[in-house]
């Protein structure tokens, strides 16, 4: 919270990747224009290097890193099913929609760069940012998911730890021979087959049909907006 919040940082972030992604954005796009852009142009390209390789992916990559962070603490689920506890439900949301909004943004910016220029170049760019922009999405879905089990499987052999100290204790009692105890250990036993035997996964197919939706959206604006070349593609 601490980076997140840090506006410094991340307006000096922004400004060295908008450096960055100027230098190499204009000195394509000048290629592919077999001339300089003009100035107007590439004030353009800096402000949206600014904007989006900047301060977009300065937050990205701390939502990438949050993953593993809130992955090494403890939590309070319930230990005999822990994937289907209130706690691991809210933080695969919270995994999930913050890179929901940056899919909706970045085909928001698909749409918006098509409407201005419908030349080959820019539409062969937009289509290198949509494919860069699953790369990091699905990183992200499998280091939530790891995440999200790492915390299951840790609180689950929290608890089998418990049911088997049990058992040895009353496997180490006097009266470990009469039928109360024989019962109470073999009721022990039951709930540690059943608590083993739970799943340590929290992926669903809820969770893997989200991941798809948010790797559609850019691919659906880029269609939309080139939507001619690609009738006369399947032509």
């Amino acid at each position: 919270m601490e980076r997140f919040g840090n506006r410094r940082r991340a307006f000096l972030f922004s400004l060295f990747a908008s450096i960055i992604w100027s230098v190499l954005a204009i000195s394509i796009f000048s290629n592919f224009n077999h001339g300089f852009i003009g100035l107007a142009r590439s004030i353009d390209v800096w402000i949206f290097g600014f904007c989006a390789p900047g301060f977009v992916f300065y937050f990205f990559q701390i939502l990438i890193q949050l993953h593993n962070r809130l992955g090494n603490y403890h939590y309070r689920v319930y230990e005999l099913h822990p994937a289907q506890s209130e706690v691991v439900n809210h933080l695969a949301t919270l995994f999930s929609r913050p890179f929901l909004v940056i899919a909706v943004y970045i085909a928001f910016c698909t749409l918006i760069i098509s409407f201005f220029s419908q030349s080959l170049w820019v539409t062969i760019w937009i289509a290198i940012i949509v494919v860069l922009f699953w790369i990091p999405m699905i990183v992200e879905f499998i280091n939530g998911q790891n995440a999200l089990n790492k915390i299951i499987s840790s609180t689950k052999w929290q608890a089998l730890n418990k049911i088997q100290a049990q058992i040895r204790k009353q496997q180490e009692s006097k009266n470990s021979d009469t039928p109360v105890n024989i019962e109470s250990l073999n009721r022990l036993m039951d709930l540690y087959e059943r608590v083993y035997n739970t799943s340590s996964l929290k992926i669903t197919a809820r969770s893997t049909l989200e991941l798809i939706n948010q790797l559609l959206l850019p691919l659906v604006a880029f269609l939309v907006s080139n939507f001619d070349k690609v009738i006369k593609l399947f032509k």
